[in-house]
Order: structure tokens, then C-alpha cells, then sequence
């Protein structure tokens, strides 16, 4: 599991340097994280 979302962050990554301001990637990302974490609360 871990190791399949940094897959992805290596990839969103590679997107957020062509183009997307890095503070709105991070902002995703943590939003992501928090998200990540509530579900995984719920099914405990």
C-alpha cells in the first residue's frame, strides 16, 4: 500500500513540475494524507 502511493507521488511529482504551483500540490497532498488516515480509522 505504502509503497503504491509514493508510486503515485513520484508521478503526480513529474506532473507538478511542468506545471502546477507547488503549495497548491502540497495542499493536495495533505488533504489526501488526511483523508487516507479518517477511512483507515473507520474500518478499526
Amino acid at each position: 500500500m505504502k509503497f503504491l502511493i509514493q508510486e503515485l507521488d513520484s508521478k503526480r511529482i513529474k506532473k507538478n513540475q511542468e506545471g502546477s504551483p507547488s503549495w497548491f500540490f502540497n495542499l493536495r497532498r495533505l488533504v489526501f494524507w488526511f483523508l487516507l488516515s479518517s477511512v483507515h480509522q473507520m474500518i478499526k
